[in-house]
């Protein structure tokens, strides 16, 4: 399991993040606080990311698919 922080100025961020992580296989969260909801769900992300810093709980090491973290780090906070 792997955690950062990412962050999302505007809805169309959240769609293109949506987007990016739905082509992987590997199980994504967003949590902020004690709440949780699914990385690959844009309505699950846009209410609960919306203009804050998150942490995306990616059920994945970094050396199992490094292409993966290399897309989303133009989303890390």
């Amino acid at each position: 399991m792997t955690c950062m922080s990412v962050k999302f100025e505007r809805p169309n961020q959240v769609v293109d993040f949506v987007n990016t992580i739905s082509r992987y296989e590997y199980d994504a969260d967003i949590k902020y606080g004690s709440c949780v909801v699914d990385a690959k769900s844009i309505m699950g992300v846009m209410s609960l990311a919306a203009a804050r810093t998150v942490e995306l709980v990616l059920h994945a090491e970094k050396n199992e698919n490094p292409d993966i973290f290399n897309e989303l780090a133009r989303f890390t906070a």
